[in-house]
């Protein structure tokens, strides 16, 4: 079979009109490179001889372009102009550090009504209250027709909602739409600059006043030791690890040791332990992480005699954190250090 005999096959989910509409978005000026999905060099639908020629204008701005992020390497002909962000997580934050148009975000809170109230103070005064909410973009099973009605150039995830490129979720909004996986850390927004030809001096700019905030960091205790975890409504404890990305991007870089357990290789970085195994959350410094979806079960947690029996707790070197610090520690992005900054020097300096 020849490149241009390669067809489209339709999506079951998807009626005569939607599979119509989705042709045509196969067909814009985009390539999946061969590393995202070992399909060869082809467009989502037919070939790359049947993609449109770059014009004189795109080449000059720096298109076309090839993007290589966790997924593999994505060809764009041509800049992005209908941009979506899967949550407001770190492909969120980036996003609007650049000022990206956004046309849809989803959100990483199970339930919400109003489109504001998963905002973060840093997604607030950088324009995310104007970007529209759309809880069908979010998530593996993210609705497909809604996807193939809002035309999207471009969809961003964060890279921790991304598996592989086997994962059927990833499959299905991949043959709409190029799907980018974004990682947290300040460096992350390489990533989204790249898509948008952003001149590399704006990048590193911002990067760098990141960078300079970080490298000014002067906590006034340096903890021995560190746990973190988030307690569900389960019953069990799910600690962070020093497998975790953050103890790179953010514990090391300021000088503070990694999380506790050490030996967890697994992925995500996460060990599981059950309210009788309490005290092994006991280290120099134990943090109480805020998940927007369980906090009523972290607080009668606080109120168990297990619990308040864990030697940090009983010296108060037990902090809960709220949810802004949370999501600036585990999601760090050029847009929230100052958060994360402020909130590790006020728990250190709280810690006896």
């Amino acid at each position: 079979m020849s490149m241009n005999q390669i067809r489209c096959f339709r999506p079951m989910e998807l009626t005569e009109a939607e599979f119509e509409l989705f042709e045509n978005l196969s067909r814009r000026r985009f390539l999946i490179g061969a590393g995202a999905l070992g399909l060869g060099v082809i467009t989502g639908c037919g070939s790359q001889e049947e993609a449109a020629a770059p014009t004189a204008t795109e080449v000059s701005s720096g298109y076309p372009r090839t993007v290589k992020h966790k997924a593999g390497e994505t060809i764009f002909t041509s800049r992005p102009e209908r941009v979506i962000s899967e949550g407001n997580f770190v492909e969120f934050d980036n996003l609007l550090a650049l000022g990206i148009p956004i046309i849809a975000r989803g959100s990483g809170q199970f339930d919400i009504n109003d489109p504001l109230a998963d905002l973060l103070p840093w997604q607030r005064a950088t324009g995310g209250e104007q970007v529209p909410l759309n809880q069908a973009v979010y998530g593996f099973e993210a609705n497909l027709e809604e996807l193939v009605r809002l035309k999207p150039d471009v969809y961003f995830i964060w890279d921790t909602n991304f598996s592989s490129v086997d994962d059927e979720g990833f499959k299905r909004r991949n043959e709409i739409v190029p799907v980018i996986p974004v990682p947290a850390g300040i460096d992350g927004l390489r990533v989204v600059a790249d898509v948008f030809a952003t001149p590399t001096e704006r990048v590193e700019a911002i990067i760098g006043e990141a960078h300079a905030k970080m490298t000014a960091f002067k906590p006034a205790r340096v903890p021995t030791s560190i746990t973190a975890f988030f307690y569900f409504d389960d019953g069990n404890f799910y600690l962070v690890s020093a497998q975790n990305d953050i103890n790179e991007m953010v514990l090391k870089p300021l000088g503070l040791p990694t999380f506790r357990p050490q030996g967890d290789a697994a992925y995500p970085p996460i060990t599981t332990i059950s309210t009788e195994l309490a005290t092994e959350l006991d280290a120099d410094l134990v943090l109480g992480l805020f998940d927007q979806n369980f906090g009523p079960a972290l607080e009668a947690l606080e109120q168990q005699p297990l619990f308040q029996a864990i030697p940090a707790v009983k010296a108060g070197r037990y902090h809960r954190l709220s949810l802004e610090m949370t999501y600036a520690l585990l999601r760090p992005t050029v847009l929230n250090v100052d958060t994360l900054l402020a909130g590790l020097t006020e728990v250190l300096g709280a810690s006896r």
